[in-house]
């Protein structure tokens, strides 16, 4: 086998290196935005059935819980996914070093970009660590701002009770200006016997010239 048909081997094993590396990035994009919008989605729907975090426990427990979602997303998708990302980028430099020195051929890279901006960014992101930490950062963010806005959220309770209030008010104040013969009508109960004179025939009223025997 000479220098070519090795080179033509390592230029598909690059390129099937490198298509494996584009597909875990996606997954690993469709992946976090499915999981933050999961995260959003059900801090709405708390919102909306007037859950709220307001006593000590409450409290605790969103931070535990917080953080508990907080680890998992980390260690178990985040850190595993980015080591298969750089392992495909591993390979694929050194199946490009191969090829590069079979067909002893070295691109001349800028000073500028070598010295001043590569290797300090590659410096920086040993480990894929800038996308985890930024991954990383969004997910913290997004439970922060769920537990703030349940956390300012106004009880429930309080708003139920104040209408319950207004209602019985309500209610008294309209039975308060009914009539007496409204009231007679609508209760039947509560209507008075007529007054029955002793001697006389019975009457609703007395008269002034009425006289009790």
């Amino acid at each position: 086998m000479d220098d070519e048909q090795k080179a033509q081997i390592l230029l598909k094993l690059i390129q099937g290196q490198l298509d494996h590396f584009k597909q875990t990035r996606s997954l690993e994009l469709k992946v976090n935005l499915a999981f933050w919008t999961a995260i959003v989605l059900t801090g709405g729907v708390l919102y909306r059935e007037g859950y709220c975090i307001s006593s000590f426990i409450e409290i605790t427990t969103y931070i535990l819980l917080a953080c508990f979602i907080f680890i998992s997303h980390l260690f178990c998708w985040l850190v595993p996914i980015q080591f298969s990302e750089d392992t495909d980028t591993s390979f694929i430099n050194e199946y490009r070093g191969e090829v590069e020195r079979l067909c002893q051929f070295k691109p001349n890279t800028p000073e500028f970009w070598k010295e001043r901006f590569w290797n300090k960014y590659k410096n920086h992101r040993k480990g894929g660590w800038t996308w985890i930490l930024a991954e990383s950062f969004t997910t913290l963010l997004i439970l922060f701002c769920v537990g703030i806005i349940l956390g300012t959220r106004q009880a429930p309770q309080e708003g139920k009770a104040t209408s319950a209030g207004r209602s019985v008010s309500t209610m008294i104040n309209n039975f308060g200006a009914q009539s007496p013969s409204t009231t007679s009508q609508a209760h039947p109960e509560l209507h008075v016997p007529p007054v029955i004179a002793v001697g006389g025939p019975a009457t609703d009223t007395l008269s002034p010239t009425d006289t009790i025997h």
